[in-house]
C-alpha cells in the first residue's frame, strides 16, 4: 500500500494535511522494495510539512471539490472521478437541451 498525505490534492482542492491516504501500490514495484527508518520517515515529513506550511491556508475548496470528496470517502479516487466526469456530462446536456 502506498500512503499519502501532506500536499494538495487537485480533485479535492484542498490541503491533506491532518489525514492520511492510501491505495493499493503496484505489486511489483522497485519503490516496495526501499524501506527507511522511522526516524527518516519523520524528518521527512517535518521537511514537507516546513514546505508546505505557507500554503496551508490558502484553501479554496468549491462546491465542486467538496461533492468530489464525498464521492471519494464512499467509493474510491478513481470511482469519484468516473462520477464527476459523468456528472458534468450530464449538466452539459441538460444545458444543451434547454438552450
Amino acid at each position: 500500500m502506498t500512503f499519502y498525505g501532506l500536499g494538495y490534492h487537485e480533485h479535492r482542492e484542498r490541503w491533506i494535511t491532518k489525514e492520511w491516504f492510501w491505495y493499493q501500490a503496484e505489486p511489483f514495484s522497485d519503490v516496495l522494495n526501499k524501506n527507511i527508518s522511522k526516524k527518516e520517515a519523520q524528518e521527512l515529513l517535518k521537511q514537507r510539512m516546513e514546505e508546505i506550511a505557507p500554503d496551508l491556508g490558502q484553501d479554496t475548496q468549491s462546491e465542486r471539490g467538496k461533492l468530489f470528496e464525498l464521492l471519494a470517502d464512499i467509493t474510491d479516487e478513481d470511482g469519484a472521478l468516473a462520477e464527476m466526469e459523468d456528472l458534468e456530462s450530464l449538466d452539459n446536456w441538460i444545458f444543451e437541451s434547454t438552450s
